[in-house]
């Protein structure tokens, strides 16, 4: 089971800030890598099923398939195995897992105010009203 780590108020503000200006690459930095790389800075613990690998928008929706119907099934597949706890809107905090839908379905960070989301325009901040399920990590 994931549990976070004692720094990981800090370490969430910090993760944010280093990847402000990081852009957008399937497989390399996409919604679900920078959120991945977030849970590893404050687990030590990757979400990401081993064997699984992207590189382009074809390969990630395979990817996706291979571990549920679309990308809001898998999402909760996988952070279900990890046993994160899905929480309410109104209860989210500084450091959820938030999955939400505005044009298409994103995976970000919840940071107290707002949902940090890479997108092709990079690091985005998203209003948790498009929130569609919110996770936590234990700790």
């Amino acid at each position: 089971m994931m549990k976070k780590s004692a720094d990981w108020e800090q370490k969430t503000h910090e993760h944010i800030a280093k990847y402000k200006q990081t852009g957008f690459a399937w497989g390399k930095w996409d919604c679900v890598r920078f959120t991945d790389a977030y849970i590893r800075s404050v687990t030590g613990v990757s979400a990401i099923p081993k064997g699984i690998n992207w590189k382009d928008e074809k390969s990630a929706l395979e990817a996706i398939l291979e571990l549920g119907d679309n990308f809001p099934t898998t999402i909760k597949n996988v952070l279900k195995k990890n046993k994160l706890k899905i929480v309410k809107k109104e209860y989210a905090q500084v450091g959820d897992i938030v999955l939400f839908k505005e044009h298409e379905h994103l995976l970000g960070i919840y940071d107290g105010f707002t949902i940090q989301a890479v997108t092709e325009n990079g690091l985005v901040s998203k209003p948790l009203q498009l929130a569609k399920y919110i996770w936590r990590i234990n700790g």
